[in-house]
């Protein structure tokens, strides 16, 4: 009889013992693929009420919407960023702003993806992949009638220089997002709305106030690329986007 027989035999039956001690093949420690902490009605009810606060999110004015999640994914690296650095531990992580929880949940979606992410741009921080998603302190926010933690604003607001903890409308549409030019590697400030339809519209670009070189996705997703070629030069323990997974595949 396989081990894959024998063991779906052995959970059908229920937990076997022998001299009181626990089958080794059932050993929690070595049951890689039980969820049983993870998948329950608690976990679930959680999960829901988190998407429907995910849900709420959505702003009806189009344009705004993609400027709100443009704008939230470049504060996901933020928060990264706050992990990387402080490395908290899991019960020290801090509650993140709804829109980078929203971000990181999506990015959580595609595990390769993410593994992969976190590997090329943190390569000497094995802790990165260590964090789970906090759902349990999201919940207790939903729990609390959507209250602010406070020590987790304090503490989001002094790492990223009074970034706001609540991503509000006024947020995205009066400030300027800052951009290194491709071409001339200067720092340039532009509007959202110009960088959240570059950033999700083909074809679409603006000019660089210092070189004035058409600048477009291609372009720095092109300089992007370049960017990671030096680095892997110089360090050969680091990698491409969408190049590791593919040569251990």
């Amino acid at each position: 009889m396989t081990d894959t027989v024998r063991i779906l035999k052995d959970i059908v039956a229920g937990l076997p013992q022998t001299d009181g001690v626990m089958s080794a093949h059932l050993n929690p420690v070595e049951q890689v693929l039980c969820v049983d902490n993870v998948v329950n009605p608690t976990s679930l009810q959680a999960h829901l009420a988190l998407l429907r606060w995910l849900d709420g999110l959505e702003i009806p004015d189009k344009m705004l919407d993609t400027i709100y999640l443009v704008k939230a994914e470049l504060r996901y690296l933020h928060w990264l960023n706050y992990l990387n650095q402080r490395k908290p531990t899991q019960q020290e992580m801090i509650v993140p702003p709804i829109d980078v929880a929203c971000i990181w949940h999506a990015h959580l979606l595609s595990p390769y993806r993410y593994y992969e992410d976190l590997l090329r741009l943190y390569p000497t921080s094995e802790h990165m992949l260590d964090y789970v998603f906090p759902l349990e302190k999201l919940h207790k926010v939903i729990a609390s009638g959507y209250q602010i933690d406070l020590p987790s604003e304090i503490t989001w607001l002094e790492y990223t220089g009074n970034e706001p903890y609540v991503l509000a409308l006024n947020d995205i549409t009066t400030r300027l997002v800052a951009f290194s030019c491709p071409w001339c590697s200067k720092q340039s400030e532009i509007q959202w709305e110009t960088w959240a339809r570059v950033k999700t519209q083909k074809g679409l670009s603006f000019r660089c106030q210092h070189c004035t070189a058409k600048c477009n996705a291609d372009t720095l997703s092109g300089r992007r690329f370049l960017d990671d070629v030096a680095l892997y030069r110089r360090d050969r323990t680091r990698f491409l986007a969408y190049i590791h997974l593919f040569l251990r595949i």
